[in-house]
């Protein structure tokens, strides 16, 4: 019983912990897609990761009568320690969607987030950085059912980042970056294999009974 409960204790000190591993994303819907004149940035001294740039497209299905044309400022700013954690992070979309009845210039926009992990795969010039936040405001925010926002960050061919939060990088070059920010589906899975796991050693114990 011991033993059990400080395997659970280690779990939890775990998952509280927001280390830049891959999340394993996948792109879906709604999706607020920011594909112009993205600028990607890290400074090693204040361990502020910066993306800036501007909204094409916001899709709500995958039908094609669903995807609308938007425009606006993209704006992500963390912080993420030369450890590669996570400490804080904020996303602000502002702008219009015309064709939904959209305009929303300043905060909260069309779309805020509050980011709470962060991960990274691939190597230089094929990397993709990944966030998970929780919708905080915005005219948009109705969409994302779940309350929570997956963004998939392409930096753009010729980032010179190498792995290590230790020094500056930047992107590729000059608006070759691309974003997405899609909804993240219920944690049901996930839920489902706790329960399972749960039942297990509920009907071991009886069994040693």
């Amino acid at each position: 019983m011991r033993g059990f409960a400080i395997c659970t204790l280690l779990v939890l000190v775990a998952s509280s912990t927001v280390w830049a591993s891959p999340l394993g994303l996948t792109t879906g819907y709604p999706d607020v897609n920011a594909s112009s004149s993205i600028q990607t940035t890290y400074a090693a001294s204040t361990d502020t990761f910066t993306v800036t740039g501007f909204l094409t497209q916001f899709t709500k299905t995958s039908l094609p009568a669903d995807s609308h044309t938007a425009s606006g400022s993209y704006t992500l700013t963390a912080t993420v320690n030369d450890s590669g954690a996570l400490v804080t992070g904020i996303l602000l979309v502002t702008g219009s969607v015309n064709d939904l009845g959209f305009h929303s210039p300043s905060d909260p926009g069309l779309l805020k987030v509050n980011l709470t992990q962060f991960g990274f795969s691939g190597s230089q010039n094929s990397t993709v950085f990944e966030f998970i936040g929780n919708v905080t405001g915005g005219s948009l925010s109705s969409y994302y059912s779940t309350g929570q926002v997956g963004i998939v960050l392409n930096p753009g061919t010729g980032t010179n980042f190498g792995g290590s939060f230790a020094s500056d990088f930047h992107g590729g070059s000059a608006g070759a970056g691309t974003v997405d920010n899609f909804g993240v589906p219920e944690p049901a899975t996930l839920g489902l294999l706790l329960a399972g796991g749960v039942a297990l050693l509920a009907r071991r114990r009886r069994k040693s009974c």
